[in-house]
């Protein structure tokens, strides 16, 4: 009897346990735009975006980098469109947070440069993704 009630608590509780990591886990569709400007010079254009994951925990940022560039290489983010018809842009600078409360405050988990691996401002992201690296500068 002792027994039963044990496994059935260790039962109940890796059920719970199961049920919080879903909870967790939002879908990727949520990512959004908080705020977003263009720094422009000539013919240069750095893009800068704050992005909200809606995410309790990041635990790959180079993941999470890797989709936000690609949304922002397909033009897919779920709240803003960049304009890309007039110019492309050379790099992206962007600051990632877990939630709105966290981008309010102007706390973020994380930043990152999408920028050329050699030179600065010959290619566009969209074209030339090959010619750009990913460089994380802030973890908290």
């Amino acid at each position: 009897m002792k027994r039963d009630f044990i496994t059935g608590c260790i039962i109940l509780m890796i059920i719970i346990s199961l049920i919080a990591m879903c909870h967790d886990r939002k879908p990727e569709e949520e990512m959004a735009v908080y705020n977003s400007s263009a720094f422009t010079m000539g013919e240069y254009r750095n893009e800068r975006i704050v992005v909200i994951v809606n995410q309790r925990r990041i635990l790959d940022k180079q993941k999470y980098a890797e989709r936000i560039v690609e949304k922002c290489r397909e033009n897919s983010l779920k709240n803003v469109r960049f304009s890309y018809d007039l110019s492309k842009p050379n790099e992206l600078d962007v600051i990632v947070c877990r939630n709105e409360k966290e981008a309010d405050e102007g706390r973020w988990n994380f930043r990152f440069r999408y920028v050329q691996k050699a030179g600065k401002g010959q290619y566009n992201i969209i074209d030339h993704p090959e010619k750009f690296r990913i460089e994380i500068l802030h973890e908290d």
